[in-house]
């Protein structure tokens, strides 16, 4: 019955994401796969914007764009569609693997995870968001699966960023789910100390693996075509400096993202009302 519960949920999130194309910018990413599949290589200089020809060429995301690209080249738009559908449905089901420990609640998990869904749901789209959902979730389910279960997960982490570095500038995010670990172990041995408690305590060997895991993780994040820009490139987009570069003025052109962009407006209850409700 728990797995059945498991299939039916997982299905759902499946059929959820499979719709046609609503975002715009997937056409841009192909478009920019193509151009590095042509070139097998990341062109030296802006290719599409008029404005920007002569600039160096910029984009966080490569890898995403060919990976796209080659999947719009085997199956057409359908094989982009479903892609996207199989890389979110590969989200939640690492997600459930997470939820279901240590006290494997099915019932509780593919509750909790359903209403993650409809909070999500939006972003079920053709971008490299849904790309960094999955680098960021299976950081998270093998850093707790060492933790508590001692599998060996983790090993494959230096890896998975190095995917991530070269599909998303947001490969930042890779320091919470060590920073959480390290900073929560430290807790709870403090916790344990001061009031009698009984949290879960890594040895100082299994710490240190952690921390070179970690370490081995960032040094593999470097390799990508922008070093480590790729880690201050979403900084530079809100303070303007990616628009001084291109544009060679930054105040109107961060002005106009942060008026129409919605994902770098302040929140506030009438645009979005989860971040209060959470």
């Amino acid at each position: 019955i728990n797995n059945v519960l498991i299939f039916l949920f997982l299905l759902s999130v499946f059929l959820l994401s499979v719709y046609k194309i609503t975002e715009p910018d997937v056409w841009m990413h192909l478009s920019l796969g193509k151009a590095i599949w042509q070139l097998k290589g990341i062109p030296a200089y802006e290719p599409y914007v008029y404005t920007a020809l002569d600039r160096p060429f910029s984009y966080a995301a490569w890898l995403f764009g060919v990976t796209y690209y080659l999947t719009y080249l085997a199956f057409n738009i359908h094989g982009v569609i479903l892609l996207k559908a199989v890389t979110v449905t590969s989200v939640f089901y690492i997600l459930v693997r997470d939820a279901l420990r240590p006290y494997k609640n099915y019932v509780i998990a593919v509750i909790v995870l359903t209403a993650v869904v409809l909070m999500a749901r939006h972003r079920f789209v053709e971008r490299p968001d849904t790309f960094l959902m999955v680098f960021l979730s299976f950081s998270i389910f093998s850093l707790n699966a060492y933790v508590y279960d001692n599998r060996k997960y983790i090993y494959a982490l230096p890896f998975v960023h190095l995917l991530w570095a070269n599909s998303h500038s947001s490969i930042a995010l890779m320091f919470i789910p060590f920073s959480a670990v390290i900073f929560g172990n430290m807790l709870n041995k403090l916790f344990n100390k001061k009031f009698s408690a009984d949290f879960t305590v890594l040895s100082s060997s299994r710490t240190k693996t952690i921390l070179i895991i970690f370490a081995v993780s960032f040094a593999a994040s470097l390799i990508n075509p922008y070093f480590m820009d790729q880690y201050f490139y979403g900084t530079q987009s809100l303070t303007g400096a990616v628009s001084k570069y291109y544009y060679g003025t930054q105040s109107l052109y961060t002005l106009w993202l942060r008026q129409s962009v919605m994902e770098l407006q302040r929140p506030t209850w009438q645009i979005t009302k989860w971040p209060y409700l959470m």
